[in-house]
């Protein structure tokens, strides 16, 4: 009677953690929120955090050559200079990227274009 009573247990304390860590991925995730729309195309927070990510050291070196700000110092990306802000220049920068791209690959899947086609 133990053995069983053991076993279930232990298979029923399995199914609970397995559920709490299923929840606890899905909580963390969650919806990417929507930060600007190309037709009918969304364009999500996560699509822009790529594309500043892919901007970062082009803002880092415009703000080091420009101003000498060192982009290793605490505040940098909030640090305004000049009516600049590199925390904005940088989100500014990657957006107008995105859109851009976004309109380019818009405007080749109409006439049928596609990146396989390369």
């Amino acid at each position: 009677m133990k053995k069983k009573a053991r076993r279930w247990n232990l298979i029923m304390g399995t199914v609970v953690f397995i559920a709490l860590f299923m929840a606890g991925i899905w909580w963390l995730k969650g919806p990417s929120h929507e930060v600007l729309k190309v037709g009918s195309y969304t364009i999500t927070q996560d699509h822009l955090a790529l594309y500043e990510n892919d901007c970062r050291a082009e803002v880092t070196s415009y703000f080091y050559n420009k101003y000498q700000l060192d982009p290793n110092e605490n505040g940098f990306w909030e640090t305004k200079i000049q009516g600049e802000v590199p925390g904005e220049v940088l989100k500014q920068k990657a957006m107008e990227r995105l859109y851009r791209d976004t309109v380019e690959r818009l405007k080749a899947s109409r006439y049928g274009i596609s990146e396989k086609n390369h």
